[in-house]
């Protein structure tokens, strides 16, 4: 083996800061059904610190079809603590309790989530997860809700705001490599290689941004302006290809062609990025204020005083020779070190402190990629539903939203009339929809009936796996949460995000 760390290959996904938090959180399960067993279990295998699980249901013959982690032997035993002793098997390294109470009297008692990182609540009714959910936003904590009924799987993310300074956008390339204005240190060592003269191999491995700075310096200075329309762009590229003095067999000059649109961008960040530095809590950060905030001020006092952003750092590969490639890296890494100490000295003076925090060069590192996610609350979907979702809805074959709205009014009858429904009720089901916002379809009514309180037990290992991805997502602050409801359709087998 290439390491005797059995959390390696998560490391490469969310590094040591990131299994730190996993390791220090503390996570309150409410409900100790299959549901919550499979969400449970993919949070106990990457090493959560703690968990609780909260439920006085006893195991039945029912649990045996739907619940993994309980046998024919533990009938009629509490069924969070079978649930808990069968967990803490997968990880020694994980701790947990349960605790036999009813989720009603928890939810009595509010300071009893006050402890927990983040709290998961599995096939409660709706009228429990608004309970919940007011809880948990005046307590500024995060939540997750989940239901599996039948063939359908519901997801529920809801926290005040959630802040990410690693999103690690797939469908991104990150480049900030200043070819638009560069820096005097590049400049300068751009300047100092010559192509002429020089034996072919070495031509062949001149890196392709030192290309770029002296092929577009030597355009502006030719045409007296960079190239600014698409012709001009074209013929430019066409410029550095004839640079090249054999073009399919460099690939350094393919990689400057190819790359060539990058000198044609200014230094400037994402707009949803400056809306963050421009934000509200940015702007009046002060002692108090959380990290992620004073470190946007400080990013943004770099801004206006440079009247540039501050180098990131990142560095990616290219064709070039050991000596260039290392050169130009260090050229690069000492100008982010550079902006990166003054970002640090403002962070220091709005804090009020000499520390040198991680997350001031995280911040500078992944400057293009920050994210703030602020959720709509429960309170806010149980008294409206977001009108765009209902529009959306009417376009959108598998009608997710009235899926959803039959899961309301499902948990709606249940509640009131205290019986499961039969299909001479479905007329009833439809009138309470549309008191939700829409009415849904008779065949929907139907299948929502023949569903009733079932519990599927592949449904809820699917909607497991997305909720433990969720917590991962709200406990180590890295990569995109969904925003805020996700559900999944085995009738259709789709999977929509809505945000309700």
């Amino acid at each position: 083996m290439a390491t005797d760390n059995k959390y390696d290959r998560q490391l490469r996904l969310w590094g040591s800061e990131g299994q730190h938090l996993l390791n220090t959180s503390r996570v309150c399960m409410l409900g100790s059904s299959g549901l919550s067993s499979e969400s449970l279990k993919n949070l106990v295998l990457p090493g959560i610190g703690f968990f609780t699980i909260v439920d006085d249901t006893l195991v039945t013959e029912r649990d045996l079809g739907e619940n993994f982690f309980v046998t024919q032997s533990d009938l009629g035993k509490p069924r969070a603590d079978v649930v808990k002793t069968y967990l803490l098997e997968l990880n020694p390294d994980v701790q947990g309790e349960s605790l036999i109470q009813s989720i009603p009297s928890v939810l009595s008692n509010p300071s009893f989530f006050q402890t927990y990182s983040l709290i998961i609540a599995c096939q409660l009714s709706f009228s429990e997860i608004r309970t919940l959910g007011a809880i948990c936003e005046q307590n500024n904590k995060k939540l997750i809700v989940a239901k599996s009924n039948g063939l359908l799987g519901y997801l529920r993310i809801y926290c005040k705001e959630h802040l990410v300074i690693e999103s690690k956008p797939s469908d991104k390339e990150i480049y900030d490599l200043r070819l638009y204005e560069p820096f005097p240190e590049l400049l300068a060592y751009a300047e100092s290689i010559s192509l002429d003269g020089i034996q072919d191999i070495y031509h062949s491995h001149i890196p392709f941004i030192v290309l770029l700075v002296k092929f577009l310096k030597e355009w502006t200075e030719t045409h007296g302006t960079k190239p600014r329309n698409m012709e001009e762009k074209t013929r430019f590229k066409d410029f550095v290809k004839g640079k090249s003095r054999d073009f399919f067999a460099q690939l350094n000059f393919q990689e400057a062609v190819s790359k060539a649109y990058l000198c044609f961008l200014e230094e400037k960040l994402p707009s949803e990025v400056m809306d963050i530095l421009n934000d509200e809590k940015s702007v009046n950060a002060d002692v108090n204020s959380e990290d992620f905030w004073i470190c946007a001020k400080a990013v943004k006092e770099f801004m206006d005083r440079n009247q540039t952003v501050p180098l990131s750092g990142i560095f990616s590969d290219m064709t070039s020779d050991t000596n260039s490639y290392i050169t130009l890296q260090n050229i690069y890494k000492n100008r982010a070190d550079c902006d990166y100490i003054e970002v640090l000295q403002n962070y220091q003076r709005i804090k009020g402190t000499n520390q040198e925090p991680e997350i001031v060069r995280q911040f500078c590192k992944n400057l293009q990629t920050l994210e703030v996610t602020r959720f709509r609350s429960l309170e806010s979907e149980f008294l409206s539903i977001n009108a765009e979702s209902i529009d959306e809805d009417e376009f959108e074959e598998s009608k997710s939203l009235e899926w959803y709205l039959a899961l309301r009014a499902l948990d709606w009858f249940i509640q009131d009339q205290n019986r499961e429904p039969t299909q001479d009720d479905k007329e009833t089901l439809i009138k309470h929809t549309e008191t939700l916002g829409k009415s849904i379809a008779s065949e929907i009514a139907e299948e929502i009936i023949r569903f009733g309180k079932s519990e599927l037990h592949c449904i809820s290992a699917f909607i497991g796996g997305a909720l433990s991805q969720e917590a991962v997502k709200l406990i180590t602050h890295q990569y995109t949460p969904i925003n805020n409801t996700f559900l999944f359709n085995s009738v259709h087998t789709t999977a929509v995000v809505l945000n309700l």
